[in-house]
Formats: structure tokens, C-alpha cells, sequence
């Protein structure tokens, strides 16, 4: 509920139930605000405002105690089990996990809503994905260790050229806006193509260089305090710690906690979407901003907190570096093609051709600059010599500052 000319505007998921309920016209909701002293209308919408965001917080701190105690543990042991190498973890079974939210949002948009909001925020969170979370593990190397960690190029790189090739069949097949049964079946014939590469990976050896630095970390993380360990974090926590205790008993494989993890994540995350949502609706943020800014980096959430937690749990930088960029990947061809694959497939039972159009105009533009930014991470690892500390954070949060303005000119002025 906000305030906006003279009225108070009830949010719009309670008009359409009331309406579908009671058949009640959405004038029935509006009241002149003459009736309401103008004071509580501002205490209202500042009540709202705060408590929005503080349910936002509170849902990223749950996601953060469910990777730190849960999800990221339960997938080594799931990885040593299927035998799996770091890298593949990294590169299907952590984005396969923390993609959920953004596909989520895709297939709503995409489906239901006939909107490109899901769109939107699937581009936008690959760009949060590959640039604020590296500036994060940036500043958790800093905080943690005290000493760069030297990145391994060849799994970045390697996941970066897919990432390029997989935006530049994204721009291919929006750039008319428009997408038919053609387009999608290319764009989801490089997802498994992808799959098939890494399933083919072998396992790298580790970087002797990192050694010292691996065990430096261990020894900063035993000295320091978690913050899941907090009396006050575990009191503020206590509803989540038993349901996720209930739902994932220690008896439980690792497979079906892996799956119970991710539905989870899901879950958290759809309520923290939500709650951002309605809080930029209140700030008046329109549907197309709010879907490339907040909403990209309220989905992209499971994702920062794993890379980070992964980060400080093991030392080894290039995986949640990797597992980012992976998840990139694993949104832009599942999240958006297969929605895509979806509803061509409806059309193609009502039409003669199986296509839709793709209402943002700015979406060919939008796309073309992530492939930039894509390069603009290269050129920051190179410069910060592929080690992970304070001088790659702060390019990289740089480089997501003007990502941002330049969508906010391409959105207005589109």
C-alpha cells in the first residue's frame, strides 16, 4: 500500500483477489486521501517500505544460513560421491541448484504474466552474477585471509567463452523480438552441448602457488567468528534451523537433500523477490528498471551467498568464481529457453507459426551490452593479475556501476 496523487493505492495482488473473489470493482479499494490525515499516509508507506526490506534482509540471511549449513556442505559430499571433479560441481551442480529462483521468475514472466520482466531480470542478474559477486569474494578474501588468491584462468576462461557464445545466440535470437520454434531449439541445443563438455572435463590439478594461502585461510577461519554461530543469529534463525532439521534429517541421502535444498533456495527466494518487488513498486521504480536492477540482484541472492560461502568454507576462489559464471550459462539456456521452448510449442497449436513476440524493445540492446561486460571482467582479471582481493572487488563494482547507468539510459530512452 503506498501513497501516489491524493490516493492510497492498495497493492495490486489484494484488488485482483478481492475481485475474483467478490466481483467488487477496483474503485472499492481507492479512497481519497482527504479522509486520512496526510501523516499517517507517510507513516503507512514508510511502515511499509521498512518492512519490506526488513523481510527481504531476514530472507537473505536465511538463504545464507541454508547454503552455510546445509547446501554448499551436503554438495561436497554429493560430488565426492558421484565422483565428481570441483569443476563440474562447480559448473552444473551449484548453478542447477542456485539457478531456481531466476527460472522460476522466467517461466512466470514468460508464460503467465506475458511479460518480460522474467527476461529482464535473467540478464540482469548475469550481470550481477559476473561482476558484484566476484567484487563480493573480492572483499571476502580481503576480510578472511588478509592475502590475494591466485585465480586459476583456465576453468574462468573456459567458462567465459561459453558464456560469450551462449549471449551471442541470445542476441541472435532476440534481436527481431521475436522468437519462434527455430531459435529455441538452436539456444537449447547449446545448453546440452554444454553439458556434454563439462561431463567430458577432467580434473585439474590444484595450484600449488595457493598452498600457503589455502592454509592461511583455514587458520583465519577457525580464528574468526561465524556469524551463524551468534547467540542472537541463532535466536533470529531458530524457525528456519528446524524446519530445514525436519525436512533434512542427517540420515537423509545426499541426493534427495540436494533436491530438498533447492526447493528451499526456491522458496526463500521467491519470497525475497516479492518482497523487493512490492518494495521498488513503492519507490515508484517502473516494471523494466525493476526487473534488470532489483529484482536481478534479489534472484541472484542463492547465488552471491553460495559463491561467497563456498569461498570462505574451502579457500578455493576459482570455484565460486566459476560456479557464478556457470550459473549464467545454466539461466540464460534453460531459464529463458525453456519457457521459450514451452510457449512456442503452445502457440503451435493455435497458430501456423509457432512463434511470440518479445515485448521490450530494449532487450537486443540490453544483451549486447552484457556480452561487453563480459570482456570488461577479462580486462579487470588481467589488470588485477587473476588474484582475487580488493583491486579486483573494486573494478568489478565498478564496472557493475556503469552496467547499471547505461541500462537506466537504455530503458528510459528506448
Amino acid at each position: 500500500m503506498y501513497f501516489y496523487q491524493n490516493q492510497i493505492i492498495v497493492p495490486r495482488f489484494l484488488t485482483q483477489i478481492a475481485i475474483h473473489v467478490n466481483h467488487t470493482d477496483t474503485e472499492f479499494f481507492t479512497q481519497q486521501s482527504d479522509d486520512f490525515p496526510l501523516v499517517i499516509l507517510i507513516v503507512r508507506s514508510i511502515v511499509g517500505l521498512i518492512g519490506n526490506l526488513s523481510f527481504f534482509l531476514y530472507c537473505c540471511l536465511a538463504i545464507g544460513f541454508l547454503c552455510d549449513k546445509h547446501f554448499v556442505p551436503n554438495l561436497n559430499r554429493l560430488g565426492d560421491s558421484l565422483s565428481l571433479s570441483q569443476e563440474i560441481s562447480a559448473s552444473i551442480l551449484i548453478p542447477f541448484g542456485t539457478s531456481g529462483p531466476e527460472i522460476f521468475s522466467s517461466i512466470v514472466g514468460i508464460l503467465f504474466t506475458d511479460n518480460d520482466i522474467g527476461t529482464g531480470a535473467i540478464i540482469g542478474s548475469s550481470c550481477y552474477n559476473q561482476l558484484a559477486i566476484p567484487a563480493a569474494c573480492g572483499l571476502t578474501v580481503a576480510y578472511f585471509v588478509g592475502q590475494p588468491i591466485k585465480l586459476d584462468a583456465e576453468p574462468i576462461l573456459k567458462d567465459l567463452l561459453f558464456f560469450i557464445i551462449s549471449v551471442i545466440g541470445l542476441i541472435f535470437t532476440v534481436k527481431d523480438n521475436s522468437v519462434d520454434i527455430v531459435k529455441v531449439g538452436q539456444h537449447c541445443g547449446q545448453s546440452s552441448q554444454h553439458m556434454t563438455d563439462e561431463g567430458n572435463a577432467s580434473e585439474d590439478n590444484n595450484n600449488n602457488d595457493n598452498e600457503n594461502v589455502c592454509k592461511n585461510f583455514e587458520a583465519n577461519e577457525e580464528n574468526s567468528d561465524d556469524l551463524f554461530d551468534n547467540k542472537y543469529v541463532n535466536t533470529l534463525l531458530m524457525p528456519f534451523n528446524v524446519m530445514f532439521d525436519i525436512t533434512m534429517p542427517s540420515k537423509m541421502s545426499s541426493l534427495k537433500k540436494f533436491f530438498i535444498s533447492i526447493a528451499w533456495l526456491s522458496t526463500l527466494s521467491y519470497f525475497s523477490v516479492i518482497s523487493i518487488t512490492d518494495f521498488s513498486e513503492t519507490l515508484g521504480i517502473p516494471h523494466t528498471i525493476a526487473g534488470m536492477t532489483v529484482l536481478a540482484a534479489g534472484s541472484a541472492v542463492p547465488d552471491l551467498v553460495t559463491a561467497v560461502v563456498v569461498i570462505r568454507k574451502t579457500g578455493k576462489a576459482s570455484v565460486g568464481i566459476s560456479s557464478a559464471i556457470s550459473a549464467n550459462i545454466f539461466a540464460i539456456l534453460v531459464g529463458l529457453g525453456l519457457p521459450w521452448l514451452i510457449k512456442c510449442s503452445l502457440n503451435g497449436y493455435s497458430t501456423s507459426i509457432p512463434s511470440f513476440v518479445i515485448h521490450s524493445e530494449s532487450l537486443p540492446l540490453t544483451s549486447c551490452l552484457l556480452l561487453v561486460t563480459i570482456f570488461a571482467l577479462i580486462f579487470a582479471l588481467k589488470i588485477s593479475e587473476w588474484q582475487l582481493f580488493n583491486k579486483l572487488a573494486y573494478l568489478c563494482g565498478s564496472i557493475h556501476v556503469v552496467f547499471f547507468c547505461f541500462t537506466l539510459v537504455i530503458e528510459y530512452l528506448v
